[in-house]
């Protein structure tokens, strides 16, 4: 009888430490888990729409940009592409916060640029590194009949509060009889799809198509570039 109840009470204490033993090896497996998941977690916010990465674009296509009676009919072809460049200008339906703030005004502007309003779009950060997605309206002062005016998406980089870079995403230059746009896609693992495209008062040329990634260190990597000859 005793060496039943012995044999009793030492496989209760086994089970006992095995359950304990379970536990910790569960904690330290949800918890390395839970580690990873946060590694893993950060992601840019995506800008623009996919569809620039994908859609084909010829070199150029004739234009009527001013209405010109005496310049030829648009073919078919050129109003598919035309209409198409221009559903894939996202600018106007991106919304941000309107910002007073003179802080970000060196980071965005060149030689006789001037802010007319800043929005920022969304901040994030890794660690030290911040994101800050920045939508501007600027014009420039210059010898022509009206101002040129730009309209501009930046994502403006920061490692320990100090700048570090601007990548731009999205551009529309509008100068007198020229235009200048440059439409970019960011996806949330931080590669940046690009189509430039230049409009006068004949055609729309596209120019230049090119990848960028972006790493959550804050660094860039130009995969390609491609200058339409």
């Amino acid at each position: 009888m005793k060496n039943i109840l012995r044999y009793g009470l030492l496989l209760m204490i086994s089970l006992v430490f095995g359950l304990q033993s379970c536990d910790k090896k569960n904690s330290k497996t949800s918890h390395l888990d839970t580690a990873d998941s946060i590694k893993e977690s950060f992601q840019f916010t995506e800008i623009g729409r996919k569809e620039i990465s994908v859609i084909k674009f010829p070199d150029y296509w004739n234009t009527q940009t001013y209405s010109d009676s005496e310049a030829p009919p648009m073919t078919k072809e050129a109003v598919y592409f035309e209409e198409k460049l221009n559903n894939l200008d996202y600018f106007d339906s991106v919304k941000g916060r309107m910002i007073e703030t003179q802080f970000y005004n060196n980071f965005l502007t060149e030689k006789n640029q001037k802010i007319d309003s800043l929005f920022i779009l969304d901040s994030i950060s890794n660690k030290e590194i911040s994101f800050v997605y920045i939508k501007s309206y600027k014009t420039e002062n210059g010898e022509y009949d009206w101002p040129p005016t730009f309209h501009e998406i930046d994502l403006l980089i920061f490692s320990n509060s100090k700048f570090k870079k601007k990548v731009n995403i999205y551009s529309c230059q509008n100068y007198p009889f020229a235009v200048g746009l440059r439409l970019g896609y960011l996806n949330r693992e931080g590669d940046l799809s690009v189509k430039e495209f230049d409009t006068d008062e004949e055609k729309t040329a596209f120019v230049k198509e090119e990848h960028i990634k972006i790493f959550k260190d804050g660094s860039t990597k130009t995969i390609y570039s491609i200058e339409k000859k």
